[in-house]
């Protein structure tokens, strides 16, 4: 009896053995989830205070955090292109723990005297490119410019162009305007500038306006609308209005470029940036549209670009 006993122990013992051998076996074949990471912060901060301005590109970044586990804070300002605001919002964000910093700058001076006194915090700007930043993710400013004024060229034999800046801080929009200058006065045009304080007067006294970036633009037709009067602008960047403006005819060329393709890749390069991952070169390919050309498949890509 107590011989039987005994062995039935042995084999209970040689079962459970044998059990956790096969168990071991199969656990290491199981792939436990890692220890999540830390998600990597980055901080959005424009120049303008109508954030809507950045609603394609906002899409892009956020496309963009999905992919990369960023988290994004996405900051306007109370008046647009002041330096002092975004200065204050940009030391802000690095004393709050931001990880890196995508920035469209009020002034690019500012800017880089931040880069220089935090150089660890990857910057990368767009629409202007910066001294100390990471990368820029922005069109090719001149050919922008030169596309403006070759529109406006084709359009009017002679006359007087008005050119505003709504951004003097703003190199890139700098590099358009003068570009567009450039072209325009050497076939004989008549240049003239205005700031931000354009009224419709200003824009109805002369035969076509430049505006380098879509804010001013938007403004400006909505003072047309008010005052049921019409001109001839041509514009770089788009939004909804500014699309519906070249629709309606009241924009006669816009130079476009994908605005979520900016985005993304500006959110993309900073996270490749903290995480130490080699940077690539950003690609903002631009076109100039006018209205009857707007609905050709390429131009929907880069206007339309979420259903593309």
């Amino acid at each position: 009896m107590k011989r039987k006993h005994k062995n039935l122990i042995q084999l209970g013992i040689l079962a459970i053995l044998s059990l956790l051998v096969i168990l071991s076996l199969f656990i290491r074949d199981i792939s436990w989830p890692e220890k999540a990471e830390r998600r990597v912060e980055i901080s959005v901060i424009v120049r303008e205070s109508d954030s809507s301005i950045w609603s394609e590109a906002r899409q892009g970044m956020a496309k963009a955090a999905a992919d990369y586990g960023v988290e994004l804070r996405f900051l306007a300002l109370g008046e647009s292109n002041s330096v002092s605001e975004q200065t204050e919002l940009i030391r802000q964000e690095i004393k709050n723990g931001a990880d890196g910093l995508v920035v469209v700058p009020a002034q690019t001076e500012a800017l880089e005297v931040i880069v220089k006194d935090n150089p660890k915090i990857p910057v990368v700007t767009m629409e202007s490119s910066l001294e100390g930043a990471c990368i820029s993710v922005m069109p090719d400013n001149v050919w922008v410019g030169e596309q403006l004024a070759a529109a406006i060229e084709e359009d009017f034999s002679e006359g007087h162009v008005l050119l505003v800046d709504a951004a003097p801080g703003s190199s890139g929009i700098r590099a358009r305007l003068e570009a567009a200058e450039e072209s325009l006065t050497e076939k004989g045009f008549t240049v003239l500038r205005c700031g931000a304080d354009f009224t419709v007067e200003t824009i109805e006294g002369v035969d076509a306006v430049i505006f380098p970036e879509p804010e001013s633009a938007v403004h400006a037709l909505q003072l047309l609308d008010q005052n049921g009067k019409t001109s001839s602008l041509y514009v770089a960047g788009t939004e909804e209005r500014i699309l519906a403006g070249l629709e309606y005819g009241v924009i006669r060329g816009v130079v476009a470029w994908s605005g979520y393709g900016v985005g993304y890749q500006a959110v993309e390069q900073a996270a490749s940036a903290v995480l130490g991952k080699e940077l690539s070169e950003p690609v903002v390919e631009s076109v100039l549209v006018r209205k009857e050309e707007m609905y050709e498949i390429e131009n929907q890509k880069i206007l339309f670009p979420i259903g593309h």
